[in-house]
């Protein structure tokens, strides 16, 4: 199983479903806009993956930042959705790369 450590703990990365991309949006994540909302989208994802709220997820990024990690790090989450079967699916990839 993935994971990614944010503030020296170590967190699993979640099963993308439909369930998820609903928890994902109820916290403000939009599929269509992640790029243009990429602070929005990193808190979602952080607050998804931590289980934690919005809030929570913006002060667990800022205090990774500033104790030395960039926002880079956190591209894991952003590509497991992304890269996820169900995902693709989801979005109608009739080719998707795995095959």
């Amino acid at each position: 199983m993935q994971t990614i450590t944010i503030n020296g703990k170590s967190y699993p990365l979640p099963k993308i479903n439909y369930r998820t991309i609903i928890q994902l949006e109820d916290l403000g994540f939009e599929a269509n806009k992640a790029e243009q909302k990429m602070f929005k989208s990193y808190a979602a994802l952080v607050a998804l993956t931590a289980n934690v709220d919005i809030e929570e997820a913006a002060d667990l990024i800022e205090a990774h930042c500033n104790s030395g990690g960039s926002l880079a790090d956190f591209n894991v989450l952003m590509n497991n959705i992304v890269e996820s079967g169900f995902f693709t699916k989801l979005l109608g990839d009739k080719n998707p790369k795995s095959k």
